[in-house]
């Protein structure tokens, strides 16, 4: 089948460009001709830029003089981003859904009802364009936010009805599409990040710079006190250096592995002694790479995915807001649990895309 893939793929976000990496080379194994189709709405795009002149030209002469330093890097890993979302994706324009029709397009993962992210209800990623009647549009994997106004549910509802099949990736959110769709049978599935193999993330992972053992702290955007009082404590039992690493561009928060390339973040991953994080898509590669890890709790709506996941393997003591044992656990029942996971998940997929 041909099969059109619609999500954050642009997002200069380790989590978005894999996730997407994923399903496309998940469905390309199962024998689909696969692609991402290239919609890039600015409310996406623009977060993502390497420069923004307001961010240079400040009142506080120290704050700019940092910002100009930290450019060269900014630059470099949005290069690294485009190079990656180029090369790895089988990216079309926009205007294939019209001009050559997919048999299936697929909404998701990641999330992509979030209406605080796409400045409101994105058309695109809730079913509202023109198609062929004889494309399928499914989700897989979609979320949004935790909570909503109660005048939304109405154009939840609408919206859903131009789904065949609907998925989403966290249990509360498949129970509350359900009373808002008014019972349909909403799936709930695993991140495609999960649905490949390790094999697979073997294959794209590049070697970290670093090359002696590290403990290695995630955060996804901006420095958390929790987080890094966590992993200076760990780091110290375990008698480990910290590499810090985040989406955002810091001399805080990344300053060893600044420009890293989304295959180096999975090799990151990959060689860890131990990993302390505050991202679901952290916690996804540390079980992944069998790393001994811990999740940090960060009281926000993004705790419900690492929650959601952790809960089904039986890892709940890994959810932490301060340290108690040593976290390790054996691998083999959680691989167990994910292929169990994996295994539902891929039943959803075949029995869609055929």
């Amino acid at each position: 089948m041909r099969v059109g893939i619609l999500t954050f793929h642009c997002a200069h976000n380790y989590g978005a460009v894999l996730q997407c990496y994923a399903l496309q080379e998940f469905l390309t194994k199962k024998g689909h001709d696969v692609n991402v189709i290239d919609y890039r709405p600015k409310v996406i795009t623009e977060v993502y830029k390497w420069f923004k002149k307001e961010r240079v030209i400040r009142k506080n002469l120290f704050a700019a003089l940092k910002e100009l330093m930290l450019l060269p890097w900014k630059k470099r890993r949005h290069d690294q981003f485009r190079n990656f979302i180029n090369c790895k994706l089988n990216l079309v324009p926009v205007e294939t859904i019209t001009k050559k029709p997919f048999d299936v397009i697929i909404v998701g993962s990641d999330q992509v009802w979030n209406f605080n992210l796409t400045n409101g209800f994105d058309d695109y990623y809730w079913g509202n364009f023109s198609h062929p009647k004889s494309t399928l549009i499914i989700s897989y994997a979609a979320s949004m936010q935790d909570s909503w106004p109660d005048e939304m549910s109405i154009r939840i509802k609408r919206n859903l009805e131009n789904f065949s099949q609907i998925s989403v990736r966290e249990t509360s959110l498949a129970t509350k599409l359900t009373e808002v769709s008014g019972g349909r049978n909403i799936f709930q599935v695993v991140d495609p990040t999960l649905l490949l193999d390790r094999e697979d993330w073997d294959a794209l992972a590049k070697v970290p710079k670093v090359t002696k053992p590290y403990l290695l702290l995630y955060q996804v955007e901006t420095q958390n006190e929790k987080a890094e009082r966590i992993a200076k404590e760990m780091a110290k039992r375990k008698n480990l250096p910290i590499v810090r690493l985040s989406t955002l561009v810091s001399w805080e928060t990344s300053y060893m592995v600044m420009s890293t390339s989304p295959e180096e973040f999975v090799g990151l991953f990959k060689n860890a002694s131990f990993v302390v994080c505050s991202s679901f898509h952290g916690t996804v590669f540390s079980l992944i790479f069998n790393r001994p890890f811990v999740s940090v709790r960060m009281g926000v709506g993004k705790d419900n995915r690492m929650d959601n996941l952790l809960r089904q393997l039986g890892l709940t003591n890994h959810f932490v807001d301060f340290l108690n044992a040593d976290y390790d656990y054996t691998y083999n029942s959680v691989s167990e649990g994910l292929n169990a996971l994996k295994e539902n998940s891929v039943d959803y997929i075949i029995n869609v895309v055929k």
